[in-house]
């Protein structure tokens, strides 16, 4: 019954994510069209003291990984990839480069969508077991 759950909360997970990159697509593509961004952006994030005690994943800082989080991590990479640059603070920079790779991705939005999924069907994960 909880790989049932697990499995139902995954696939809503995935469509969610599907339907917001397209989204994100659409109307990103849209506003570029519209609206030149410089695209000199800054990407990369060093940690100082003020990231260290983040909460890895949790890009709103609400206290919960959650669907929020993804897609804010999505959009941000979203803007990034149009050359609009990411639009995210240090804070959440760090908060959502969750495989520590110095970027923001696609693959550390599907990240937080595989850590909310375990943690809503109950199954408690580390970082370095999704990453």
């Amino acid at each position: 019954m909880k790989q049932k759950k697990a499995m139902t909360i995954i696939l809503t997970v995935c469509i969610t994510l599907i339907v917001i990159s397209l989204l994100i697509l659409l109307f990103g593509g849209i506003y570029r069209s519209r609206n030149r961004v410089s695209e000199t952006a800054q990407t990369e994030v060093e940690p100082t003291e003020e990231t260290e005690a983040l909460t890895i994943g949790d890009l709103n800082e609400d206290g919960n990984i959650d669907i929020a989080d993804a897609a804010l991590c999505l959009s941000a990479y979203a803007n990034q990839a149009a050359g609009n640059g990411h639009g995210l603070t240090d804070r959440q920079f760090a908060c959502a480069d969750v495989d520590g790779d110095g970027a923001i991705t696609v693959l550390d939005a599907s990240d937080l969508l595989v850590y909310y999924a375990n943690a809503a069907a109950g199954n408690t994960l580390s970082w370095e077991e999704i990453c």
